[in-house]
């Protein structure tokens, strides 16, 4: 308890939630530009990150990383191409709603559906990592 506790005020500082929501945002641009995923940011961004603190650095790369799987559904959905290979799926139901006018709707499905399922899987990795260490 006493570990989780003070996970959760290293990741309460300023600079470490300044690093996510930075690298949250970036990896929606990147992510919604087709052809380019998560690995192709990491791997561009990855320099960038030497000079900063450990933490920090972790913090902005995770943030590129899950938000891009969520900016692939953007093109996916408004023109028909999906940003990265796990977005093609979105692409059969995504653009038709867009053709009948309800391409927010589709978005916000796919934010909601992609912010849950994250949520979700951190959620059960932190209480499973126990079991499985």
């Amino acid at each position: 308890m006493e570990l989780l506790v003070s996970a959760i005020l290293v990741l309460a500082r300023w600079d470490v939630v300044a690093a996510l929501l930075v690298g949250s945002v970036g990896g929606v641009i990147i992510g919604a530009i087709p052809g380019v995923g998560a690995a192709v940011a990491i791997a561009i961004l990855l320099p960038a990150t030497f000079s900063l603190d450990p933490i920090v650095g972790l913090s902005a790369l995770l943030g590129i990383y899950g938000s891009s799987m969520y900016g692939g559904a953007i093109p996916a959905i408004l023109i028909n191409t999906p940003g990265t290979a796990v977005n093609a799926l979105t692409t059969y139901e995504g653009t038709p709603m867009t053709k009948r006018g309800e391409a927010r709707r589709a978005l916000s499905l796919a934010y909601s559906a992609s912010f849950f399922g994250g949520v979700f899987s951190v959620v059960c990795l932190i209480l499973l990592s126990p079991v499985l260490a």
